[in-house]
């Protein structure tokens, strides 16, 4: 049984590529890869460039304005834990198992 972000990612038809990275082949989704204390996601941009995709507004940066994570990313928290991500993939896992459309709120 799937218990990590990797096994739901994996059953949820991702594949880990060379450089370390999970990618959904022929979709133009999230692309995900493990690091310390959880995982970095990242968007395709219109280029197909990977983009790296903040997480959340750090705590110290919480009331500052007009931010930017490619100008400020001391501002943003990009990793997001294990537990988040395992838990997004292990519903959308699930319901493509139930027949449900594909959507991870991810």
């Amino acid at each position: 049984m799937a218990e990590t972000a990797k096994d739901y990612l994996l059953a949820y038809g991702y594949q880990e590529f060379p450089d370390g990275r999970f990618r959904k082949l022929g979709k133009r989704t999230q692309i995900w890869q493990p690091t310390e204390g959880g995982w970095l996601r990242f968007e395709v941009g219109p280029n197909g460039d990977e983009v790296p995709e903040a997480h959340s507004v750090a705590e110290s940066h919480q009331s500052v304005s007009g931010l930017d994570k490619s100008q400020n990313p001391e501002a943003f928290n990009f990793v997001y834990p294990e537990e988040e991500v395992a838990a997004i993939y292990k519903a959308a896992s699930e319901a493509a198992a139930a027949g449900w459309p594909e959507s991870p709120s991810g």
